[in-house]
C-alpha cells in the first residue's frame, strides 16, 4: 500500500517566517516627526473577506523585492459594507507574500496600513484608489487549483 503525503499550505506569514527571516512590517518600525496639522501615524486596519481579482506580481527593485495584488472586498451577512477594491503592497516583507503563493479568486485577511491615491483625469473627475501596506496576510481559503493539462504528442 502507499500512503499519501500532502504539503503543508503555508496560510499565513506565520507559517513562512520562520524560512525567510525577514522582518515581519512594511513600515512601522520607526518614528519621524511631523509638521503641525500633518497626520503623525495611520492605523493599522484588519480586513476580512477579500477576494484576489488579479494574480499578484513580484517585482525586483534597487532596494529589493516589491510585492503587489488587487483585491475585492466581499459582503457577506456580517460584513454589509461596500469596502470597494483594495491594492496590497508588501515591500519588506514581499519573500513572505510570494511564498505563500496567492492566486486568483483566494479568501483573505489582511492587515496593514491604508491610504488613499487621488488622481485627477482629464475630465477634471477625480478617481480615488484605495491602498494597504501589507503587515499580514492570513488566507482564509483557496479557490479551487486546476490540474494541469498534460501534452498529448
Amino acid at each position: 500500500m502507499s500512503t499519501v503525503h500532502e504539503r503543508k499550505k503555508p496560510r499565513s506569514f506565520a507559517d513562512v517566517s520562520p524560512r525567510l527571516l525577514t522582518p515581519s512590517s512594511d513600515g512601522p518600525g520607526y518614528n519621524q516627526l511631523t509638521f503641525e496639522g500633518v497626520e503623525a501615524e495611520r492605523q493599522e486596519v484588519e480586513i476580512e473577506n477579500l477576494q484576489i481579482i488579479k494574480q499578484p506580481l513580484t517585482r525586483k527593485t534597487e532596494h529589493g523585492s516589491v510585492w503587489g495584488c488587487t483585491v475585492e472586498h466581499q459582503q457577506d451577512l456580517w460584513h454589509q459594507e461596500d469596502l470597494g477594491v483594495f491594492v496590497l503592497h508588501a515591500s519588506t516583507n514581499a519573500e513572505m507574500a510570494q511564498a505563500l503563493k496567492l492566486r486568483v479568486n483566494d479568501l483573505l485577511l489582511v492587515r496593514g496600513v491604508p491610504w488613499t491615491q487621488r488622481i485627477t483625469l482629464r475630465g477634471g473627475n477625480v478617481q480615488t484608489i484605495n491602498h494597504l501596506n501589507v503587515t499580514d496576510i492570513h488566507v482564509l481559503s483557496r479557490a479551487p487549483r486546476q490540474a494541469g493539462a498534460r501534452r498529448q504528442h
